[in-house]
């Protein structure tokens, strides 16, 4: 299955920071943000073999932990974007868990594509607020708020 997928990067306006742990697991935090129409673009073979995989370190860190480390992936227009500050790696996670999900035939809500996202991204050691997975799953201009009583729970998938 060959699957081309995109996400935004996001602009952070208002609240940056404020996402983050510590800070927002005490207090909770508020941002203000939209994505914009700069976007990190990937063509992916689920078979892994009829397109060149061009994957980094940090997509093959991203492969691992969803078990998709048999995809070639080939990252399209690479800019100079790449750690702008305008949360590029957490849509390249985005796009990514979006593709895994839809290639099992499973489509998650922005909500749980975005803390699926954050929780990789934590994982492979990119420590982050939450804010840059949320603009890129949902798009567009949001406030969002991090309450310090909500738990992101794992949707890793198992099977069932």
């Amino acid at each position: 299955m060959i699957i081309d997928v995109s996400s935004p990067l996001r602009l952070g306006l208002i609240g940056g920071g404020s996402d983050t742990s510590p800070y927002a697991d005490i207090y909770g935090g508020s941002v203000l943000n939209m994505a914009i129409n700069i976007r990190q673009n990937f063509l992916i073979d689920t078979e892994g073999k009829n397109i060149p995989d061009n994957s980094s370190d940090f997509i093959n860190n991203i492969k691992s932990c969803l078990g998709i480390e048999k995809w070639a992936i080939h990252q399209t227009e690479i800019g100079p974007f790449i750690c702008s500050g305008l949360g590029s790696s957490a849509a390249a996670v985005v796009s990514l868990v979006g593709a895994y999900y839809k290639s099992i035939g499973r489509i998650l809500d922005p909500f749980d594509v975005a803390n699926k996202a954050w929780e990789i991204e934590n994982e492979i050691g990119q420590f982050c607020g939450k804010q840059d997975q949320h603009a890129s799953s949902f798009g567009g201009v949001n406030k969002f708020f991090f309450w310090k009583f909500i738990k992101y729970n794992s949707i890793i998938d198992n099977g069932s």
